[in-house]
C-alpha cells in the first residue's frame, strides 16, 4: 500500500472519530438538558428551601443572640439585687449590733446622779468649772478615766454611793466599759496600732460631736451613754480605751491664738504604723515622763492623725499623764 494510501484510511478514521465524538457531547449535553428539564422543578424547590433554611438559621441565631443579652441583663440584675440585698443586711445587722451596744451602755440614774453630785462637790460644775485652773481641770478630767476603769475614788462621795445603792460606783462603771471594749472589735494579739485603729474607728462610728451648753467634762460611761460629746469628752473616753488596753496615754488641753481651746489625747509610742502623725519627742518639762508622746485627734480615724493646717494651729497649753497617785 503506498504512504498515501495510509494517511488516507488515517484521515478518514480521525473524521470518522471526530464525528462520533461530537454525537457523545451532543448527546451527553442533550441527556443533561433532558434531565434539568425534568428536574427544573425540584432544583427550584430544593434552591428555595436552601434559602428558607438559611433565613430561619440566622433568625435563630438573632433569637439565641437576644436570649443570651436578656440572660446577661438578668443575671446583671440578679448581681445588683444579691449586692443590694447584702447591703441590706449588713446594715440591718450593724444597726442591731448598735441598738444592742446602746442599751448595754446606758447607765442609769444612780451612776448618772453620781457624776452629776461629784462634779458640783468637786468644783466642775456650772461657773465653778470656769473659776478651776487648767491644771485642775485636766487632772480631774485623767481621774475621770482612772475611776472608770476602776484605779481611783473619791472615798467619801463613794462610801456614801455605796450605802445608797449597794455597788461601787467605780465598779458599775468598770462593767460598762468592759461592754464597750468587747465592741471595739479589739483582739489580744492585736498591735498597740491595730488597737489604736479600732478604737479611733469605734469611737467615730458610735459617738458623734455636740457642743455644750456648759463646760462640763463627762466620765467616759456618761459619754458612751449620751452617745455625744465635745472635744473634752472624746478625749477622755479615748484615753480610757487606750489605758484599757494597755496603751500609756495622758490628756491635753490645747490652745490656738485666738484663745480658742481644743482637747486631744497623747499617747506614749514610737509610732502610727504606714500612718502619719504630730508628736512630741519631750514632754518632761511639764510632767510626762521621757519618751515620744504622739498626739491623737479622736474625732479623726488613724488614717487622718497627720499633721496639717488644721492640727498645726494648736499649741499645747497643759497635759497630765494618766496614772495613779
Amino acid at each position: 500500500m503506498s504512504e498515501l494510501s495510509r494517511y488516507t484510511i488515517v484521515l478518514l478514521i480521525l473524521i470518522i472519530s471526530s464525528f462520533s465524538l461530537t454525537g457523545f457531547f451532543a448527546y451527553k449535553k442533550y441527556r443533561i438538558e433532558a434531565f434539568y428539564k425534568e428536574n427544573v422543578a425540584d432544583i427550584k424547590s430544593l434552591r428555595e428551601e436552601n434559602s428558607r433554611l438559611k433565613d430561619q438559621i440566622s433568625s435563630l441565631q438573632n433569637q439565641v443572640y437576644d436570649l443570651q443579652l436578656q440572660l446577661n441583663l438578668e443575671e446583671a440584675n440578679v448581681s445588683r439585687i444579691d449586692e443590694e440585698f447584702q447591703a441590706l443586711q449588713n446594715k440591718y445587722e450593724a444597726l442591731k449590733r448598735d441598738y444592742q451596744v446602746t442599751n448595754e451602755l446606758k447607765i442609769g440614774n444612780s451612776l448618772t446622779s453620781f457624776y452629776d453630785y461629784l462634779r458640783h462637790e468637786k468644783g466642775f460644775s456650772g461657773d465653778a468649772s470656769y473659776r478651776a485652773t487648767d491644771e485642775d481641770r485636766v487632772q480631774f478630767a485623767v481621774n475621770l478615766v482612772l475611776h472608770d476603769l476602776n484605779r481611783f475614788s473619791w472615798p467619801s462621795i463613794e462610801d456614801e454611793y455605796y450605802e445608797k445603792i449597794g455597788i461601787h460606783s467605780y465598779d458599775a462603771a468598770w462593767n460598762m466599759m468592759q461592754i464597750a471594749l468587747n465592741n471595739t472589735g479589739i483582739e489580744e494579739d492585736d498591735t498597740m496600732v491595730e488597737e489604736i485603729e479600732k478604737t479611733l474607728a469605734f469611737l467615730n462610728n458610735y459617738l458623734e460631736y455636740e457642743t455644750e451648753f456648759d463646760n462640763i467634762f463627762r466620765a467616759p460611761v456618761e459619754t458612751l451613754s449620751m452617745k455625744h460629746g465635745d472635744c473634752e469628752d472624746y478625749a477622755i473616753l479615748a484615753s480610757a480605751f487606750f489605758e484599757a488596753v494597755g496603751i500609756d496615754s495622758a490628756i491635753g488641753f490645747f490652745k490656738n491664738i485666738e484663745d480658742e481651746y481644743h482637747a486631744m489625747v497623747l499617747i506614749h509610742i514610737e509610732d502610727l504604723g504606714d500612718h502619719g502623725f504630730w508628736y512630741f519627742d519631750d514632754l518632761t518639762t511639764l510632767g510626762l515622763r521621757e519618751g515620744r508622746w504622739i498626739i491623737i485627734e479622736p474625732q479623726y480615724e488613724i488614717e487622718h492623725q497627720e499633721y496639717d493646717e488644721w492640727m498645726s494651729q494648736w499649741s499645747l497649753n497643759v497635759v497630765a499623764e494618766v496614772k495613779e497617785g
